[in-house]
């Protein structure tokens, strides 16, 4: 939505809207748009995905380490693939907070940039 009525240039192919109910919205809105008919800058080799690919996609690959969800993980992304997420005010909500075992493992200095408290490798 171009709200201001800026001008504005848009190079929109392929791209998707919907309203909150899902159903098909306008993609653009508002004044002094310009669909522009050619990729304005475009790095070689940047192939997108096609628009209707991108929410499965990133259902699935999204987040640190997608191949080792764990619960919480698992109800986040079938909240968001089932469109009924919701904002939480207390933990308790959902279950509470997980009960995991604690982990440990000894610093080794020598493996550290203690200036900048970077790892070396």
């Amino acid at each position: 939505m171009n709200a201001d009525n800026s001008p504005l240039e848009l190079f929109m192919e392929d791209n998707l809207a919907f309203d909150r109910d899902g159903k098909s919205a306008p993609v653009v809105g508002g004044a002094s748009i310009q669909s522009l008919q050619e990729k304005p800058l475009w790095p070689d080799g940047l192939n997108p995905l096609p628009a209707t690919q991108v929410r499965e996609h990133v259902a699935e690959n999204a987040g640190a380490r997608p191949w080792d969800r764990d619960e919480i993980d698992r109800r986040i992304v079938r909240a968001a693939r089932e469109g009924n997420g919701k904002i939480i005010h207390s933990e308790q909500e959902v279950g509470g907070y997980p009960n995991l075992p604690a982990t440990r493992a000894p610093f080794k200095s020598n493996e550290w940039n203690l200036e900048t408290m970077e790892p070396l490798h």
